[in-house]
């Protein structure tokens, strides 16, 4: 990945510093002198870094799981007129949760919170042995395994 880096690992280590703080790539290349690009695509790949590693930790759950659905995003859209709601119907950005109790924790940013896609990281990710716990919201609720 760094293997033909021209950075210092000093440098190297002052982007991921920036990066673990949550400083946005930008500013990161302000505080740190460099150029944009140089911190964006640092950033990049520790993002990809870390969706690798995920991927790779996390084959099948198994135990005690609860399941959730959460929406992320800015309050107001620019240029966007009409009422706001809050949760589902909204315009942000959905993400799934599933939580191993007294473990492990995987995310993964999902298109739309209808039954299909539910289920399908589900089948994917939990075991059929697991006892799961959700909130009751129909995409987890119903028999997955049919």
């Amino acid at each position: 990945m760094l293997k033909y880096c021209k950075l210092s690992d000093y440098k190297i280590k002052k982007i991921m510093r920036c990066f673990c703080v949550d400083i946005p790539a930008t500013k990161a290349a302000l505080l740190l002198n460099m150029n944009r690009n140089t911190t964006t695509r640092f950033f990049r790949l520790f993002r990809e870094a870390i969706c690798y590693h995920q991927e790779n930790e996390f084959k099948k759950f198994v135990g005690e799981i609860e399941l959730d659905e959460s929406y992320f995003g800015a309050r107001r859209k620019r240029g966007y007129k009409g009422k706001l709601k809050r949760g589902r119907g909204t315009q942000k950005q959905p993400v799934f949760g599933i939580l191993v109790r007294n473990g492990k924790v995987y995310t993964e940013i999902i298109p739309n919170c209808k039954k299909k896609t539910l289920q399908d990281i589900i089948k994917g990710k939990v075991d059929l042995e697991s006892l799961m716990f959700t909130d009751g919201w129909r995409g987890c609720k119903s028999s997955i395994y049919d």
